[in-house]
């Protein structure tokens, strides 16, 4: 048996462009939300410093609770970053690692509670940071200048994946 579906023909409206003449635009059966886009001027971009040779993928980006603050890694500086997505812009830079930081992860928490970041690097380390909620920001022992509270070895490739539990006291990683 050989069966053919066949697909409808498109609907076409005739729409006006902004040099006076009528254009046909396809109607699809899917519709835009009017919140998404009366909110296109307000897009947020990360910037083009993904280090190229690495493949963006979701373990590079966590967020606060209250999903006030992005964190995001594997630029090509070997830093993580920390941002607002109110305003978008970048809150802080965080270097500690000899690699490319190729995933983070974020501890469990409620909105104003301090929570543990966990880093992940091309340089076979996890670093142990601490995330206040009350300075919003990654904090170390002096105010000047963020410091990991502990560094974790035993891996003998790039770490690739990372998780955390504060409430069980765990850290669990894998690598290539």
């Amino acid at each position: 048996v050989n069966q053919t579906q066949v697909s409808p023909a498109p609907t076409y409206v005739s729409q006006q462009s902004g040099s006076g003449g009528a254009t046909e635009v396809p109607v699809l059966p899917l519709s835009l939300d009017p919140l998404v886009t009366s909110l296109n001027s307000a897009k947020r971009h990360l910037g083009d410093n993904f280090d190229q040779r690495i493949k963006v993928r979701a373990c590079q980006f966590a967020m606060t609770p209250d999903n006030k603050i992005l964190f995001a890694c594997g630029y090509w500086d070997k830093s993580f970053r920390v941002y607002s997505t109110d305003t978008g812009k970048i809150i802080q830079v965080i270097f500690g690692h000899f690699g490319i930081v190729k995933c983070l992860a974020r501890s469990e928490c409620n909105f104003s509670q301090d929570c543990y970041v966990v880093t992940g690097s091309s340089d076979c380390t996890l670093l142990l940071w601490l995330w206040s909620s009350k300075s919003s920001a990654i904090v170390g022992d002096s105010p000047d200048a963020p410091a990991p509270k502990a560094t974790l070895t035993g891996h003998h490739e790039e770490i690739t994946v990372v998780a955390i539990s504060a409430e069980l006291g765990i850290i669990v990683s894998g690598s290539k």
